[in-house]
């Protein structure tokens, strides 16, 4: 029996991301981290190759998403918390890590964090509002969460994720 190339590259991406999701959370909360450090960075290489020969692979597909506003929305916001992370954790001489960026969205008004959880202001208003929590656009999030009596976290949880889940 003869394998394809998706037969073999599929089960290697899945194994690959589940080592990766999972020694990423060890690095990040420090535990065991001179297990995990090399082979995830070597591993999230392997990933990223694949990535790469997925995205060539189905090219065409790929490019149908850009016609859709929903893809396009979710690509911004995914880039600009991208570029947030990485802006706030990547400064030379100094330690970062994802607390940082939390702590920063925390701080920011709530139309800058709706734009970096891929949502207009208006948007993040109207979630929040069906929520039960009132909020402005130039509104920072930590008064918001104060006002709701909830922790911040929770109100950008509530923003990255509109459902609840």
């Amino acid at each position: 029996m003869k394998a394809s190339a998706r037969d073999v590259v599929t089960p290697a991406v899945v194994g690959l991301f589940l080592f990766i999701a999972v020694s990423g959370v060890a690095l990040f909360f420090h535990l065991q981290s001179n297990l995990f450090h090399s082979a995830h960075e070597w591993l999230g290489l392997a990933f990223a190759g694949f990535g790469l020969w997925h995205a060539l692979r189905y090219w065409k597909n790929i490019l149908g998403y850009w016609s859709k506003p929903a893809s396009k929305l979710v690509m911004a916001g995914a880039v600009t918390l991208s570029l947030l992370v990485a802006g706030l954790t990547m400064t030379p001489g100094q330690g970062g890590s994802p607390r940082m960026v939390l702590k920063a969205m925390e701080q920011s008004t709530l139309s800058s964090a709706a734009a970096a959880m891929g949502k207009t202001p208006t948007e993040a208003i109207a979630l929040l509002k069906s929520k039960g929590i009132a909020a402005e656009e130039e509104q920072l999030v930590v008064e918001i969460a104060q006002a709701a009596h909830q922790p911040a976290a929770a109100i950008l949880i509530s923003l990255a994720n509109p459902s609840g889940r």
